[in-house]
């Protein structure tokens, strides 16, 4: 979390109010220090936050409000310094109390005055819904909470300020000695306002402290035309203002008026574009950083200036007096267009460097996006355009679609290139918000207007691809690989690897693993070499569903750690979430439970009150680990969430993966008949989406049905299909999951041991850990089976078991329905294959047998292949031709043992 800010120089005085603070916030979980500008209210805050941090578990979280102008920033902007993850399109008011609720944490927020509501009721919130939080504010005037406590700070005793004053003249002046006299006198009539002290004390490497307090002498204590009624200690602040201004050359009074333009700071090349120019912008800055009129701070990205609000708020008035404001605006609006442009050009090669930077300048483009939309509607389109890369990698999507919207909808029959972009962008904020149905839309349009060459038209393309990745694979591999082809007409790497991206995700959805690989691993590289973070963490994160599922769990448990670490920087919590959520899942298969619920539950609390659809989403993870460990009543009603994902359109590839451990859950609360129905839901679904490892998990869970109601064949039959697919498929992780349900269901004792200890070496050959829902069923039938075998027996048969790899048990397992029978015959054709045989004789199709036996269309083609060659004929119709007179033989030859004719 953001540190406290650095203090430069030393804290003088204030000692007493900084234990009366600290003793407020032990008594007050809201104290808010009020006072006019330049009284020192957040140079005491900082004093108190790390005096205080240390009571707090959390610690303490610094907010800098002051360069917001829209009240809809405060909640965002806390969002981020207290790293709590939100949804692009989701409540981030709901999402910061859910995560804050459980910490013990002081949150400080510096200058609220000028968002006094807003601040107001995000306290008032945060105070009822998250008891261990404190909050230190500074303001002008109180928040007007319930429960507040405001402490007003008072001007600086004399004694206090002399010391302030002589402490800050020294930093100007070597060997520093001025009367105690001539130091009061001065901050008598400066009324002890340390901002006012520490102006004047600038001066001294100018000035003698004498000349300083005759000048304060022979002044006005009112600037002409200044607030007249207002206190007396405010007066003199905008005096010392004053003073200060006036003995500013006239050179750097036009630059210090300038700078009010600027919000949250700027650098040397912006100040010298906006400003006046060359060696005068370096030379003024400098003199104004002397004069304590200006800030530096050092940055990743180089030097950057500031002004203290209440100093910003004088330049800004002297620059409306000089009737400046408009060409100076226009200079600044200029400059930032330029700055976006080639940002948007640098974002594809340097994706850190610039996104430090934009986010350094991040107020001032939001403030010269917003007056060109209304001034400027060109410049602002154009400007929109040029950020929307920017608010998608760093999570500002929702911000970033109001823009768009606004720019599309100045010029609505506009067919230009601008307006692709511009729809383009829009998209992606669509996809950002988990919004594939408006991403679909948007990118139709920008479709329509893009040329062929244009890097927008393949943008789009992959942005309307996503609409279609849980509901027709094919249809979003289509898309993706035109848009890729318009990626590489156009010449853009970003579309080039995003729509591989997009058809690896087409396949890792169908369970074609190895072809994922093959079309992942380049755009994986070629991301990371042009320092694209999110692109390569998406593809990294398609990496890790096939690790998952073929038999490389460790290496899933590392690529989610190497995938959070890629997008963490990015401040997109958007897309930590969902990194997250796979780290989760693969830790939970590797067994470590704790870890997994430590990794979900700070993204669920993110998500439960604020994007019901994410929560959706995401609900099938603590779904599978309240299932594994047996908390079933926790597992049913996160999966029954989760299966309500897109409703009312929940025939999707999110929901099929949902099915098969809900209905494990119903069977074990012991809900058999609804289980079945879901499971059967399951493996219809699973068919028509061609997903492989669902059909699988989805007949298991029927073959434990068909067991529990005593059907032993059956459940074979179901249990055999199920290693079949994921033998086929290479679902490596899950094949002991076959073995261990193909030992509860063999005749053979000694067949269900091999069997059982086969899956327990697989497992840790995987990867994988054991689930504790297991333990007691496991326990019961390896006791069962130690009282059929005697032990050395066991212990040998156990141990060949164990000696297996995972290809030879599976290869064992296999062999158990084919039996000792030869290659070739009748007697050679494995159970599934006599089905698919029965069924072709009784006159069904190839999809209407799929559906029979629960498997698709090319397996039932594979499965008649393998007929054909065992029994040798040539085709369905040889093949009927042959199973009648075989039964007609086997017909006679029953008749003929019984004595009796067959009728």
């Amino acid at each position: 979390m953001p540190d406290l800010p650095v203090q430069l120089t030393s804290f003088v005085g204030r000692d007493i109010e900084r234990t009366h603070v600290e003793k407020a916030l032990t008594e007050r979980r809201l104290v808010t220090l009020a006072g006019p500008g330049g009284i020192g209210k957040t140079r005491l805050a900082v004093a108190v936050a790390e005096a205080s941090a240390h009571r707090y578990v959390d610690g303490a979280c610094w907010v800098d409000l002051g360069s917001l102008v829209d009240p809809e920033q405060v909640t965002r902007t806390v969002t981020a310094a207290t790293q709590v993850l939100v949804h692009p399109a989701g409540d981030p008011r709901r999402a910061l109390v859910a995560q804050l609720k459980n910490r013990q944490q002081l949150v400080c927020l510096d200058t609220c005055e000028h968002l006094l509501v807003a601040c107001a009721e995000l306290v008032d919130l945060l105070l009822r819904g998250c008891p261990g939080v404190s909050v230190l504010a500074t303001s002008r005037e109180p928040l007007g909470v319930s429960g507040e406590a405001v402490w007003r700070v008072p001007p600086m005793g004399m004694e206090s300020a002399s010391r302030l004053f002589a402490d800050r003249a020294a930093l100007v002046v070597q060997d520093y000695v001025a009367g105690k006299s001539v130091e009061q006198e001065i901050c008598e009539r400066l009324d002890g306002v340390p901002l006012a002290i520490e102006l004047a004390a600038a001066w001294a490497g100018v000035l003698a402290p004498g000349e300083i307090a005759a000048r304060l002498r022979h002044r006005s204590t009112l600037l002409p035309g200044g607030p007249r009624l207002a206190p007396e200690r405010h007066r003199s602040l905008t005096a010392s203002l004053a003073w200060s201004y006036d003995l500013l050359d006239e050179t750097d009074r036009e630059l210090f008026r300038g700078m009010a333009v600027f919000a949250g700071g700027f650098d040397l090349d912006a100040a010298s574009a906006v400003c006046t120019g060359g060696a005068e912008v370096l030379d003024g800055v400098r003199r104004l950083v002397d004069k304590s009129l200006l800030a530096k701070v050092n940055t990743p990205t180089g030097a950057r200036f500031h002004m203290l609000e209440t100093i910003r708020e004088y330049a800004s008035d002297r620059l409306e007096q000089a009737a400046e404001s408009t060409e100076l605006r226009r200079r600044h609006l200029e400059y930032y267009l330029g700055f976006a442009r080639v940002a948007e050009a640098g974002f594809e090669r340097d994706q850190d460097y610039w996104r430090i930077a934009l986010h350094a300048d991040h107020d001032n483009l939001r403030a010269a996006l917003i007056r060109a939309l209304d001034e400027y509607p060109g410049h602002g389109r154009e400007l929109a355009a040029a950020l929307s890369r920017f608010w998608f990698v760093c999570g500002h999507t929702n911000e970033g679609m109001g823009y768009l919207r606004r720019a599309i909808d100045l010029a609505p029959d506009d067919r230009t290139p601008l307006q692709a972009a511009l729809l383009s962008g829009a998209a992606a904020m669509a996809v950002g918000n988990a919004d594939g149905a408006e991403a679909a839309e948007l990118a139709e349009r920008g479709i329509d207007i893009a040329g062929v060459g244009d890097r927008h038209r393949g943008r789009c393309l992959t942005w309307a691809a996503h609409r279609w990745l849980y509901f027709d694979s094919d249809a979003s591999h289509d898309l993706a690989s035109e848009g890729g082809r318009s990626g590489v007409l156009a010449d853009d790497p970003f579309t080039v690897e995003h729509a591989a991206i997009l058809r690896a995700r087409t396949l890792a959805n169908r369970d074609r693993h190895a072809q994922t690989r093959t079309e992942i691993g380049d755009a994986r590289r070629q991301a990371l070499a042009r320092g694209d973070r999110c692109t390569a963490a998406f593809a990294v994160g398609i990496e890790i569903w096939a690790d998952l599922f073929t038999g490389e769990v460790p290496s899933a448990v590392s690529a989610s750690r190497e995938a959070l670490t890629l997008v963490e920087p990015l401040g997109d919590h958007f897309a930590v979430g969902h990194i997250t959520v796979n780290l989760a899942w693969a830790l939970a298969l590797s067994g470590d439970f704790d870890g997994a619920r430590a990794a979900i539950e700070p993204v669920l609390r993110s998500v439960s009150d604020t994007v019901p659809e994410l929560l959706r989403c995401f609900a099938v993870i603590p779904g599978l680990v309240d299932l594994w460990q047996g908390r079933l009543d926790a597992a049913h009603h996160w999966l029954t969430i989760a299966s309500r994902f897109a409703e009312p359109a929940t025939d999707n590839w999110h929901v099929a993966q949902v099915l098969p451990p809900l209905a494990e859950t119903l069977r074990r609360l012991g809900r058999p008949g609804e289980a079945r129905v879901v499971a059967e839901r399951a493996v219809a679904l699973a068919t028509t989406l061609d997903v492989p490892h669902v059909q699988a998990e989805a007949l298991d869970e029927l073959g434990y049905l068909a067991r529990d109601k005593g059907s032993g064949g059956e459940a074979a039959r179901l249990h055999h299909r199920a290693l079949d697919i994921r033998v086929e498929h290479g679902l490596r992780t899950f094949w002991p999951d076959s073995f261990d349900a193909l030992a509860g269901v063999t005749r053979d004792p000694a067949v269900a041991v091999r069997l059982l200890a086969a899956s327990e070496s697989g497992r840790v050959a995987v990867g994988r850990g054991f689930r504790p829902v297991d333990d007691a069923g496991h326990t019961a039938t390896v006791t069962t089976l130690r009282a059929k075998i005697d032990p050395d027996t066991f212990a040998e048969t156990w141990s060949a078991g164990i000696e297996l790899t995972l290809d030879e048990a599976a290869d064992y397992a296999s062999r158990q329905r084919r039996g000792r029978s030869s290659g070739t015959g009748w007697q050679s054709l494995t159970l599934t294959e006599r089905q698919v045989v029965d069924l072709v004789v009784a006159g069904q199709t190839n999809p209407e047998i799929g559906a029979r036996l629960f498997m698709s269309r090319s397996t039932v083609k594979t499965h008649l292949a393998h007929v054909f060659a065992k029994v040798a004929v040539a085709n369905r119709a040889e093949l009927a031709a042959a199973a009648g007179r075989r039964h007609a033989v086997d017909v006679d030859a029953e008749a003929a043992k019984s004595g009796f004719p067959h009728r």
